[in-house]
């Protein structure tokens, strides 16, 4: 029994063997179970560059898409942003999409894995990638001591994980029953503590704060995907090598 470690060894052998039998073996967000939200800029349609962002495709099959209908909060659709790839770019002052979970799912594990770029300097610690209605979220921060900050924010308190200021990364958040942990390019940089869980639910505000009032995120997302339960190594692996080798962005 021959054991292949590693999901860069994983994905070689998936190309060896798609050359050699002539299949198509890509691989696809949705060959983990549990996937409830799959976002992807370069899988938006009918949009020039430029162009504002009212609808963003949930590729899940659970038609979460994420949406912004009032026209100075739309964010930008940019064409050749990253590895060849579009990106849609949030302002930090006007932009943000609200995405709906409050049907469907009530998990209280889960992880979101995405590929985004910080583009700020800007010293104001509250920005969002992800918002919450029910009381835990996401935060993308930027201090002038630490540069780029991942924070993990619940009801009961916080946990931070240094990330890199101004720059191209994937980014993994899994939550569990012992609370969360950060992985920045698939190497693990934060673990958080064991608060009271938060089950995934009510309206997500992506990009700025759920009710859209404030914390905009400055910088541009590439590709979310979000998974109900807290995905193995093995798995978070998959998700990241994917996202790795179609943006161009280097594993650690």
């Amino acid at each position: 029994m021959y054991t292949i470690s590693g999901s860069g060894c994983r994905q070689a052998l998936c190309s060896w063997i798609k050359t050699i039998l002539g299949c198509n073996l890509e691989f696809s967000p949705l060959d983990i179970a549990g996937c409830v939200l799959w976002l992807d800029a370069s899988a938006i349609t009918g949009l020039n560059n430029n162009d504002p962002v009212a609808s963003w495709s949930d590729l899940s099959g659970n038609t979460r898409h994420a949406t912004q209908a009032t026209e100075a909060k739309k964010p930008i659709y940019m064409t050749n942003q990253q590895n060849g790839l579009p990106g849609v770019d949030f302002d930090r002052t006007n932009h943000g999409m609200l995405v709906d979970f409050s049907t469907g799912v009530s998990a209280q594990d889960y992880t979101f894995i995405f590929a985004a770029k910080t583009e700020t300097t800007n010293v104001n610690p509250d920005q969002r990638f992800f918002d919450f209605q029910t009381g835990r979220f996401i935060v993308s921060s930027v201090t002038a001591t630490t540069g780029w900050v991942g924070w993990i924010t619940l009801p009961e308190g916080w946990t931070n994980a240094v990330a890199a200021t101004n720059a191209v990364q994937i980014l993994s958040f899994v939550f569990d029953d012992a609370g969360a942990s950060v992985f920045r390019d698939g190497a693990s940089i934060a673990t958080g503590k064991a608060w009271a869980q938060k089950a995934l639910g009510g309206t997500v505000g992506m990009g700025r704060e759920y009710d859209m009032t404030q914390y905009g995120f400055d910088g541009q997302l590439y590709e979310i995907v979000v998974y109900t339960g807290a995905l193995s190594d093995e798995n978070r692996g998959l998700v990241e090598t994917y996202l790795s080798d179609k943006w161009g962005i280097a594993l650690a």
